[in-house]
């Protein structure tokens, strides 16, 4: 499929507005293919050459004014046009494919009970998958859409059913918005429905997950959302309805489309979640709702300015549910993480070629870093001034396109302060800057250090002056806290305390450094300072030292057993997972591995006595363990799977045992497991198997990455080292962004490979041919791995455990 050219697309911008979609969709012909009717009701400003897009298995007929065209002129996804100026209708009947690869219409068959199940992923050149149409985001429409499905099944769209004849649903005619946006789903759903605000609200899942669904708890944190944004937008909710789907084989966490949110389907728990989990689907259903006026009324002109999307609905979505913590300890990593990558850009790149590359551009810097330089800039203009920016912005463009510049406008007209070289600084340039305190010769004053101008709070912790526990511990309480510009500051030496630690409301995008006093005190009384989210930022200092190598992987782990009794579950369960996959699993080796399992499996029991963090505790030790294994609930899927998956591992399981457990766990979600847990086995047989499946089987995404995550383990590294090499022989054929984004991101041997996995992956990486997701995705691991190359060659001389560190 040829992808559109950014000039292209900006060509035919300038030519043509689309007045009308009307799409009819004929799903009553099996389980292959699917019949697409579509009328296009457009105009063309002036006398142009132009193309439309469509993916077909057969163009059966297409028709220009009333004028039957040769449908063999249709090259690839392209069909040329030539328009004179005026209104124009094109009339387009096509048979296109179903898809297994969550692009385009996918279908889902259950084998719990044999039903299927439909839904578009649209975005974000997939329309032409579904239906002829000028694919791109700023040729916006109204859609006009009919379907015919089989007995038993229902619709849902974009709009409210409109009518329903027989096995044929219709739905209202939406308001202009952009291909990419176009939604439907059918099936046999499980719904659940209800009203809030004079609305038609819905909740849809797999009829096998129905008994899971728990809508009360969907539905409360949904209408809070749409009441928490209905205060903080002039603009009214802009759509007809407000569905949720939860659909099979969703490659993304969810898809924005308007009135018809659609889901990753593990966002239905099966098991009881953790409470971070709980927390990430919260925050989830707060920013597709957010995307409802940030990314669908009003849309970016082209994928350069994805960040109005993403980043807005990412920071809205954490300030709606006010959860910082969360922000600190996940999001704010993944973004300074992905800055430190050698594919990192700009929030707002200088351009975005073409669609193909815009895709891996939806990354750690388009949500998290963008995210939280927005609120920097609510921090500095103050809240008030921002939101009616915001307001303006939003007010101005409804229903229609805008850009970074269009946003800055309306920011102009709310504020004296320079926006537009806050942008240039903050949105436009690329790396992580330090908020760095350095101590005097005697200690005895500090200076901050940093090179952009930071707004942020500066906290001061003391021994509490009243405290007298009984375990002889002093809690370290919030002297004070200081709301500075870290340029007010610099060059100037200041009295601080004991405790000094900058940025402890994490307000701005940075790495910070304390002074090395302060880190020494951190390392050994991180569970007594009183602030739940200095704590978090805390931690996520002591993360950012130990992948930069500037503290000890082996005193990260103690740090845990130390201080995680007690702490946020948020933060408790961020740290396991950091310990467990990323200190343990990349940064150490050997019996230095094996010393930080136990330590972990050791601080897990311990942690199993507070309720609040038996279940990420339990995972944990579960995932350490090395001989006895705890018991588990019967009925708990995802434990049972686990200590399978860790005996697996171990060469304590044989194919029978996930026979077993496949047998008593007959879904989807345990198809996964058992594909994880066979390709586990330390076997040369079965490594050869899961080989087949990751590369010559047409298996889906969800299954590959099963596979991938199950295949390299650290415990089999000489088993697995002969697949690296051939693991870039075999990826280097890999086709379509959802699969090469999957093999990037799971399948990738990162927990096993070293310094010469590391020096054929850069030459690899040369190879003109490449996928350019696929190139993408395995260059940030390559990042990944230099680093735990790195940071095993520090620990293996000894890092110093000291605390004290030198800012990079």
């Amino acid at each position: 499929m040829t992808a559109l050219r950014r000039e292209e697309a900006e060509a035919r911008a300038r030519a043509l507005y689309i007045d009308l979609y009307t799409v009819h969709l004929d799903l009553t012909r099996g389980h292959r293919t699917f019949g697409s009717r579509t009328s296009i009701e457009f105009r063309a400003r002036e006398d142009v050459e132009t193309f439309l897009e469509i993916d077909p298995v057969s163009l059966e007929s297409l028709a220009l004014d009333g004028t039957e065209l040769d449908t063999s002129l249709l090259a690839g996804n392209r069909f040329p046009l030539t328009l004179p100026a005026g209104p124009h209708r094109l009339d387009i009947a096509a048979t296109m494919p179903f898809s297994d690869s969550g692009e385009g219409l996918h279908l889902y068959t259950d084998p719990v009970d044999d039903r299927t199940y439909v839904y578009t992923m649209s975005f974000l050149d997939n329309a032409q998958k579904i239906f002829a149409c000028f694919d791109q985001p700023d040729l916006k429409a109204a859609f006009d859409l009919t379907a015919d499905l089989p007995e038993t099944w229902k619709g849902l769209a974009n709009g409210v059913p409109s009518i329903t004849n027989g096995s044929t649903f219709g739905f209202a005619t939406t308001p202009r918005i952009s291909p990419y946006l176009f939604a439907f789903a059918a099936g046999p759903w499980h719904s659940v429905t209800a009203e809030h605000a004079g609305l038609p609200f819905g909740l849809h899942c797999r009829r096998s997950l129905a008994e899971h669904l728990d809508a009360e708890d969907l539905f409360a944190h949904t209408f809070d959302c749409y009441d928490g944004y209905a205060e903080l937008f002039d603009e009214p909710y802009p759509f007809d309805s407000y569905d949720q789907v939860f659909a099979p084989d969703f490659n993304h966490g969810a898809m924005e489309n308007p009135g018809m949110v659609v889901f990753r389907e593990s966002m239905v728990f099966r098991d009881e979640p953790t409470e971070s989990e709980r927390r990430a689907r919260n925050i989830t259903v707060a920013h597709e709702m957010a995307h409802m006026w940030f990314g669908d009324l009003v849309t970016m002109r082209w994928w350069d300015d994805l960040w109005l999307n993403e980043s807005f609905a990412d920071f809205i979505s954490y300030r709606l549910n006010d959860d910082w913590t969360d922000f600190t300890v996940k999001r704010v990593p993944w973004g300074t993480d992905s800055d430190q990558y050698r594919s990192t850009h700009p929030v707002v790149p200088p351009s975005v070629e073409d669609s193909a590359r815009a895709f891996a551009n939806f990354d750690g810097i388009s949500y998290a870093k963008g995210a939280t330089c927005l609120r920097q800039l609510s921090t500095r203009l103050g809240e008030e001034a921002f939101f009616a920016g915001v307001n303006a912005h939003l007010t101005r463009h409804r229903f229609a396109n805008a850009t970074l510049e269009d946003f800055l406008r309306s920011l102009d007209e709310h504020t004296d302060q320079d926006v537009r070289a806050w942008a240039g600084e903050w949105l436009r340039t690329t790396g992580v800057d330090t908020v760095s305190v350095r101590k005097s010769a005697s200690s005895e004053t500090s200076e901050i250090v940093s090179e952009k101008d930071h707004r942020l709070a500066i906290a001061h912790f003391v021994p509490s002056p009243d405290s007298r526990p009984s375990d002889g511990r002093t809690p370290l309480v919030l002297e004070r806290s200081d709301d500075v510009g870290t340029r007010d500051l610099e060059g100037g030496h200041h009295r601080w305390k004991p405790l000094v630690l900058p940025d402890h409301k994490c307000q701005t995008y940075a790495k910070i450094r304390p002074d090395g006093d302060s880190l020494r005190l951190a390392k050994e009384r991180l569970s007594d300072v009183d602030d739940g989210l200095s704590r978090a930022v805390l931690w996520r200092i002591f993360r950012d030292l130990v992948r930069d190598g500037e503290f000890s992987p082996r005193d990260y782990i103690s740090m845990a057993a130390a201080h995680l009794p007690g702490e946020d579950p948020i933060v408790a369960e961020s740290v396991l997972a950091n310990a467990r996959r990323v200190v343990a699993d990349l940064y150490l080796r050997g019996s230095d591995r094996e010393e930080a399992l136990d330590a972990l499996a050791s601080v897990s029991r311990s942690l199993l006595e507070d309720k609040n963090l038996y279940l990420p505790a339990l995972r944990t030790l579960i995932d350490c363990s090395t001989d006895s294994f705890p018991s588990v609930p019967a009925d708990n899927h995802d434990l049972a799977w686990r200590v399978l998956l860790r005996r697996c591992v171990l060469g304590q399981a044989a194919p029978r045992d996930i026979d077993e457990r496949e047998r008593a766990d007959f879904s989807k979600s345990g198809t996964e497991w058992a594909a994880k847990c066979r390709a586990a086995l330390p076997d040369p047989a079965a490594k050869e198997a899961a080989w087949k499946t990751m590369f010559h089987s047409g298996a889906t995404p969800y299954l590959v990455a099963a596979v991938g995550q199950g295949f390299w383990q650290p415990e089999q590294r000489e088993l697995v080292s002969g697949f690296e090499e051939r693991w870039l022989d075999e990826a280097s054929n890999v086709k379509g962004t959802a699969m090469a984004m999957t093999l990037a991101r799971q399948a990738f041997p990162l927990n096993t490979a070293g310094k010469s996995m590391v020096d054929r992956t850069g030459a690899w990486l040369a190879r003109p041919d490449l996928n350019p997701s696929l190139r993408r995705g395995v260059s940030d691991k390559l990042d990944e791995l230099e680093r735990a190359v790195a940071v095993r060659g520090g620990e293996s001389r000894g890092t110093d455990s000291s605390g004290s560190a030198t800012p990079r």
